[in-house]
């Protein structure tokens, strides 16, 4: 999984046109920061996510999509979980 994701991170760094980037030794410096954080698997970096789908397609409607349909995904499971039909009779 982690070498998947090196790898996709990869595609879009080569993505980034070059007066766009930061330095190689900034790249570094912020990737060990994220490396470090607590909050890392919390779920708190969609922002992140959300910028870099934002810079890669050039808008936000993709990352929107994503996000509606991840929320519609969670309320159908959801309420499939907590339906009547699923409570126990005991």
């Amino acid at each position: 999984m982690a070498e998947e994701d090196g790898k996709k991170i990869e595609i879009y760094r080569e993505a980034i046109k070059k007066e766009d980037r930061v330095s190689e030794e900034e790249y570094e410096e912020r990737l060990t920061r994220c490396k470090q954080c607590e909050l890392l698997n919390a779920g708190t970096c969609g922002a992140v996510v959300v910028g870099m789908m934002f810079d890669a397609t050039g808008g936000y409607k993709i990352p929107w999509l994503v996000m509606s349909a991840s929320l519609l995904a969670a309320t159908i499971m959801r309420a499939i979980a907590t339906s009547k039909r699923n409570k126990c009779k005991c």
